[in-house]
């Protein structure tokens, strides 16, 4: 079991034709096993997956503002959508990107996937806070900024390595 999440909003007909190529993409490889996985739309523009096999949980613009956080960052949206996914399902999660073809079985992924253990794409850079004018902005404004979870703690330092999530 596990679920494919998808995050798309804004009024760009090109993200929406995107995932819904992905889609069709991941059905094509799960076809016979989609009862095991569910696939997750999450999306300001709901109408536009009527009809398509997904399970499509409309966002609001006020949620999608609060996700983006004090500085607007687009990207901090996904983790949280990632976050109320895990909390709603408790399965593994793959967020997918709406650039996403998938060449072979999602399965192989989900199989990689365990607690502990998570999937990223691709490391990209290090030394996020010397190269990137958001982190930087980031450090400014918490120079204490620190990231916990229940088992530790650490504090942002240089080098942080930055990765692309996307599969």
């Amino acid at each position: 079991m596990g679920v494919l999440l998808y995050l798309i909003y804004g009024t760009s007909e090109t993200y929406v034709r995107e995932v819904k190529f992905s889609i069709l993409t991941a059905l094509r490889w799960l076809k016979g096993a989609t009862t095991n996985y569910e696939i997750v739309v999450i999306t300001d523009r709901s109408l536009q997956f009527s009809g398509w096999p997904v399970s499509c949980w409309h966002a609001e613009r006020s949620t999608l503002d609060e996700w983006a956080g004090p500085l607007g960052f687009n990207h901090r949206r996904k983790p949280c959508a990632l976050q109320m996914i895990l909390r709603s399902r408790c399965l593994p999660t793959l967020l997918v990107d709406s650039d996403t073809l998938f060449k072979g079985n999602p399965r192989s992924v989900f199989n990689r996937i365990r607690p502990g253990h998570s999937v990223m794409h691709r490391r990209e850079t290090s030394g996020i806070i010397a190269s990137f004018p958001f982190a930087k902005q980031l450090e400014k404004k918490f120079p204490h900024l620190a990231i916990s979870s229940s088992s530790h703690a650490m504090r942002l330092q240089r080098p942080l390595c930055m990765w692309n999530a996307g599969v």
